[in-house]
């Protein structure tokens, strides 16, 4: 009954509020942004984009009939680039190609711009030309030639090598796909194509191929095409990577095509503007040709779906298409009876309109203020830094739990994990089982000792059982992590959080920044763990709606969402095999075993928490406690992303092939959800970033003031609250404004330079502390050391294998461990004594 009654409940909400828009995504203000500078009708044209400049080539003339049936071919270059006040310009070059040539295959690479094939006044042609940027004009080289002479042909490049397709030689079409070594080609050697297995269909000219990913890896995508009879609506995906490269058949195109452009979008979209037809018939009359609508098409490669979203407002062939800034740009050619132009067509791209109304905005104020009026309450009991850090070891065994699986669940993971389980599969989820394999030891060994020393900070162990530049060194390094790890919580979220709420993204980082600063700095760490227990409570909740609304809201039910999901294998969650560069099952095991007690040992967020509660038994409580609710969320994070996939496959037009993967979870929640939930939910992905950002700012503190401020100026235990409070508020200005110049500059790789750099130390922590507390041999030298080490023999791995990186942790931890180990005995002098500081000696 009451499960009949909540489903009521649930469509009354969407009846009375309504699902939201996802805002006009199908109106483009088509523009013409200029033409190329020749009076003459060309088609047949060579397009590129060099260095940002964009190059057209070649092309041939064909009077209309009735006024001249001559031809006439070209092999003039023109290339665009900014003049000095920005607007656009044409200029021709000086270099010219080696022969008048049109209808062949032109392709952007790394290297230049390459045209493969065509037709020239002789016939068809073999010949390969590479074009590329020197000083301000270009200079052309001549490539290896193709294995047989074509035109209409396709081609692309990817990982270092060029791809051709199909084509038509001598009124036949052909069934031909080779590749060339391009990285060979550009160091000199003699680099000869690879004949490959064609694609499973017919003979075909004139089809468009395009390498996506489809959430697992790398495809080549074949779409349409033709032959002298017909156009094709049939695709294929290639394998290019591996021993086993084979073609497999997808989701044929909703029409067939004449003419069409293709472009990668996003992470998993493929745009196609194309003269679609309603019939494969071919159509022998030009002039009804011409009057071909140009439809634009997306193919969404993880749904395997075809979603129209709109139409250009000029009549043209589409030749070229490239994305600048918010701009979808086209190179074309003009339909006209007469001397048509080859033009360059803008469009900005449409945004969702902003589907917050204002009972969200209700929602997520009143969540807030929440937040505060928690950091105020427990500030009343804040009188020391005992209390301050530790709240005064009066913190319940199942808040505490609480709290640790919150500060594990950052906003990144709220988005994330549904993303990656939406793109992929269940592949991750055999994980959660280590819990039961990590959670008995770190109760054995790990949580006794901490208690015991009655420690505030987790490397006070350090220490006490090496020495003062081992503590200092992982403190250093978990500060450091720490100060990247905060500005990059706030600043991923606010961006995917402004593209949907109509928060702008600095509002979104300045908001998540100061309340989450106002109540830590204000109720310690008893207000945040009170705060991650409602936050806790308002991911699971929000994840369960998303997913039973679109379990219920489909046609079908229930029975429909799990045969869909099913039918694309979604709920896979077992991959066998022994490859280490794999998410074979071993890997995911082995992984999250040296992952999840790297963060329980060696990450102070997580340490902490044990020393909050009363006693050692409410601390091993806690982290049972945190087991008990991990998994739950666990299979609701993974259902959230199942549920995605399974919504978009149904409705693939509500689709933006401009949102990144990764923002998945709040486009669906801003377009989907009813009035007020969609407040509620976002506001969970708010919780989940303040639930990481107050941890990572008040354990910040804690560890400054132990680890610096009291180890040397030799003051423990005195009362320094005034202290933590504004190394607080100061560590979370740093984050805002971090993330804020963040937002501002493009140096997101230098950004990811750091992240991956300090993680490579957090499996070396770990083994530091493995190797204190079961190796009553190792000292203080084989400690730093093995650290060292360690972190090294991660670059090592990160860069020169292919490793997976779930791997990661278990290496930098065992490698630290064994050659700390070793260095220990071999300088044994450095020991001291540890008695009561690890196993053999308690």
């Amino acid at each position: 009954m009451k499960k009949y009654f909540f489903i009521v409940l649930l469509f009354v909400t969407v009846d009375l509020y309504g699902t939201q828009s996802s805002g006009d995504l199908h109106k483009w203000d088509w523009k013409k942004d200029t033409e190329v500078p020749f009076q003459d009708s060309r088609n047949g044209l060579y397009y590129g984009i060099i260095d940002g400049k964009v190059i057209v080539a070649g092309g041939c003339l064909e009077a209309s009939k009735g006024v001249d049936k001559s031809r006439k071919m070209f092999d003039e270059i023109f290339i665009q680039d900014t003049g000095l006040e920005g607007e656009l310009r044409w200029k021709k070059s000086s270099v010219k190609l080696p022969e008048p040539i049109a209808f062949g295959a032109s392709v952007d690479t790394p290297f230049g711009l390459i045209l493969a094939g065509g037709k020239n006044l002789s016939g068809y042609s073999n010949k390969v030309y590479l074009i590329r940027m020197k000083a301000n004009d270009i200079e052309l080289l001549k490539l290896q030639c193709l294995p047989a002479p074509c035109a209409y042909n396709s081609g692309l490049y990817y990982d270092g090598f060029l791809y051709i397709a199909g084509g038509r030689n001598k009124q036949e079409s052909l069934k031909s796909f080779c590749r060339l070594n391009m990285i060979k080609t550009k160091h000199g050697s003699d680099s000869l194509w690879d004949i490959l297995e064609p694609w499973p269909g017919s003979a075909r000219y004139s089809m468009v191929i395009q390498p996506q990913s489809d959430g697992f890896q790398d495809y080549l995508f074949l779409f349409g095409g033709s032959d002298e009879e017909k156009h094709f609506r049939d695709c294929f995906k290639y394998n290019p990577s591996g021993k086993d490269r084979k073609w497999q058949t997808i989701s044929s195109m909703p029409q067939a095509f004449k003419d069409a452009a293709v472009a990668q979008m996003g992470q998993s979209h493929i745009l196609l503007l194309a003269n679609v037809e309603d019939s494969p018939e071919k159509i022998q009359d030009d002039r009804k040709a011409n009057m071909l609508p140009v439809k634009m098409l997306t193919y969404h490669t993880v749904t395997d779906t075809w979603a129209e979203i709109g139409e250009i407002s000029y009549n043209i062939f589409p030749g070229k298409i490239y994305r600048s800034d918010n701009k979808i740009n086209v190179l074309g050619v003009e339909k006209k009876q007469e001397y048509p132009k080859t033009i360059l067509l803008s469009a900005q791209i449409p945004e969702p309109k902003n589907a917050f109304k204002w009972l969200d905005y209700v929602m997520l104020i009143a969540y807030l203020l929440l937040l505060i009026m928690i950091g105020f309450y427990f500030s009343k009991r804040e009188e020391n830094t005992h209390d301050y850090f530790l709240g005064g070891n009066r913190i319940p065994w199942w808040a505490a739990g609480l709290s640790i699986m919150a500060t594990q669940v950052s906003s990144i993971g709220f988005m994330a994990i549904p993303a990656k389980t939406y793109a992929t599969n269940w592949l991750y989820f055999p994980g959660i089982l280590t819990w039961f394999i990590v959670v008995p030891i770190v109760n054995a060994f790990f949580i006794p000792f901490f208690r015991k020393l009655n420690i505030t900070s987790a490397y006070e162990y350090l220490e006490a059982r090496f020495n003062l530049p081992v503590r200092l060194s992982i403190s250093c390094i978990f500060i450091l992590f720490q100060l990247v790890r905060m500005s990059v919580v706030l600043y991923l979220p606010a961006l995917a959080l402004s593209a949907v709420t109509g928060l702008g993204t600095y509002q979104c980082i300045i908001i998540m920044g100061i309340l989450a600063t106002v109540y830590t700095v204000a109720g310690g760490i008893e207000a945040v763990i009170w705060t991650d227990v409602v936050q806790a409570g308002l991911l699971m909740g929000g994840a369960t709606f998303c997913v039973l609304l679109v379990m219920f809201s489909i046609q079908g039910g229930p029975k429909e969402f799990f045969a869909v999901a099913c039918s694309g294998g979604k709920f896979d969650m077992v991959q066998l095999g022994w490859s280490p560069y794999l998410p074979v099952l071993w890997v995911i095991l082995v992984g999250n075993v040296f992952n999840r007690i790297t963060g329980l040992v060696s990450d102070q967020t997580i340490v902490q928490r044990y020393m909050t509660t009363p006693d050692i038994k409410q601390a091993k409580r806690a982290l049972w406690m945190d087991v008990v609710v991990s998994i739950p969320w666990a299979i609701i994070v993974f259902m959230f992303g199942t549920a995605l996939f399974v919504f978009y496959k149904k409705n693939p037009a509500d689709l933006s092939p401009f949102v990144n993967t990764d923002g998945i979870v709040p486009l669906f929640i801003t377009q989907q959800l009813p009035m007020g939930i969609s407040g509620i939910v976002i506001a969970a992905i708010f919780a989940a970033a303040m639930s990481s950002l107050d941890s990572s700012m008040h354990s910040t503190s804690t560890v400054i003031i132990t680890d610096f401020y009291e180890r040397f100026k030799k003051v423990k235990g005195g009362n320094h609250l005034l202290l933590a409070r504004v190394l607080t508020a100061l560590l979370g200005g740093f984050a805002i404004l971090a993330a804020i110049y963040l937002a501002t500059c493009n140096i997101k790789s230098l950004w990811d330079f750091f992240i991956k750099t300090l993680g490579m130390f957090t499996g070396p922590m770990a083994g530091v502390f493995m190797l204190g507390i079961f190796s009553k041999r190792a000292n203080g030298l084989g400690a730093l050391i093995g650290l060292i080490v360690g972190a090294l023999s991660l670059w090592v791995v990160q860069e020169h294998t292919r490793i997976n990186f779930f791997l990661y942790a278990m290496i930098g931890t065992l490698v630290c461990w064994l050659v700390g180990y070793l260095v220990s005995i071999i300088f044994s002098f450095y020991g001291k004594n540890t008695e009561g500081l690890n196993v053999h000696q308690t």
